[in-house]
């Protein structure tokens, strides 16, 4: 009786797996453990991820792009290929890069009030470009 019981619940949770297409995982969209990490991810690509508290997309997008740009300003200064110290031209041409070649490439809801976002900055031959700001 035990083992047809056990049986019975194995061969329904198994369904349920199977019918939602998902082996029992969660199916909501996650960002990938490569997406969660700071830094050059390529000699064009300097990648920010970044997770605000919003209850709305909308203002969690405002957050995000606010933050994230900050988060790269302050994380590619201190890059080992970068001077120890920038010259106030130096950061503003750090500042104007982040600004105008930045953009969120994915935008995920974590929970009721978490957002997480990836945000790429991109250049040709960007850190190239970044080795030669004083």
């Amino acid at each position: 009786r035990t083992t047809l019981i056990i049986l019975t619940f194995l061969i329904l949770v198994g369904g349920l797996a199977r019918r939602s297409g998902t082996n029992g995982r969660s199916s909501k969209p996650e960002i990938p453990p490569e997406m969660r990490r700071n830094g050059m991810v390529s000699s064009s690509t300097y990648q920010i991820f970044i997770t605000v508290v919003s209850r709305t997309e909308s203002e969690a997008q405002k957050l995000i792009e606010q933050e994230a740009r900050q988060k790269a300003f302050n994380l590619i200064c201190q890059e080992p290929f970068m001077p120890r110290v920038l010259t106030d031209g130096g950061k503003k041409d750090v500042r104007k890069l982040v600004e105008t070649n930045g953009r969120v490439i994915k935008l995920i809801r974590e929970s009721d009030t978490s957002w997480s976002a990836v945000r790429h900055v991109q250049k040709e031959n960007l850190r190239a470009h970044l080795q030669q700001i004083r």
